[in-house]
C-alpha cells in the first residue's frame, strides 16, 4: 500500500477522529469523576468520621455516604453515580468501543431518568463526554448538598 492511498488517508482520518472523540469522553469522565469522590470524602467528614477511616474504594465511600444520607439514600441519583463509575472504570481500563458505549448508553439512560423533560431536552444532543460531565457533576452537586445539610443540622 502507497503512503498516499486515498483510502489509507480516510482511515488514518478515521482513527485520529475516534481518538480525540475517546479523549474528550476520558478526560471528562476522569476529572468529574473524581470531583464526585472528592465531594463523599468530604461528606464523610463532614458527617463526623475521621480521615484514617475513608475506604480508598469509590464504592465503598458511596455506601458510606447512602447510609448516611438518611431519607435520601434511595434518590436515583445513586444510580447515576454507580452507573458513572461503571463508566469510569470501563475507560481507564479498556478501549474497546462497544463496552463503553454500552456503560455510557445506561449512564445517559439513568440520568435522563433523573431529570425533568427541559432538562432532557437541553441534553440529549450534546456529546457524551459533555452529558457524562453533566452527570457526574450533578452527582457531586448531589453529595454536595448533604454535606451542606449536614454543616447546618451541626450548626443549628
Amino acid at each position: 500500500m502507497k503512503p498516499d492511498d486515498p483510502e489509507l488517508e480516510k482511515r488514518r482520518q478515521e482513527m485520529i477522529d475516534r481518538v480525540q472523540k475517546m479523549d474528550a469522553l476520558i478526560l471528562s469522565i476522569l476529572k468529574t469523576h473524581l470531583l464526585a469522590e472528592k465531594c463523599m470524602e468530604d461528606y464523610i467528614l463532614a458527617s463526623g468520621l475521621k480521615k484514617r477511616w475513608l475506604s480508598k474504594r469509590f464504592s465503598d465511600k458511596m455506601k458510606k455516604c447512602k447510609t448516611l444520607a438518611k431519607g435520601e439514600d434511595k434518590d436515583p441519583l445513586w444510580g447515576v453515580l454507580e452507573a458513572a463509575n461503571d463508566l469510569r472504570n470501563t475507560v481507564a481500563h479498556t478501549l474497546e468501543i462497544a463496552t463503553i458505549k454500552a456503560k455510557m448508553a445506561v449512564l445517559k439512560d439513568k440520568y435522563f431518568a433523573c431529570l425533568s423533560q427541559k432538562q432532557v431536552d437541553g441534553l440529549k444532543d450534546q456529546p457524551d463526554d459533555y452529558i457524562a460531565m453533566s452527570a457526574c457533576s450533578t452527582c457531586a452537586g448531589f453529595i454536595a448538598t448533604l454535606e451542606s445539610r449536614t454543616h447546618e443540622a451541626t450548626a443549628g
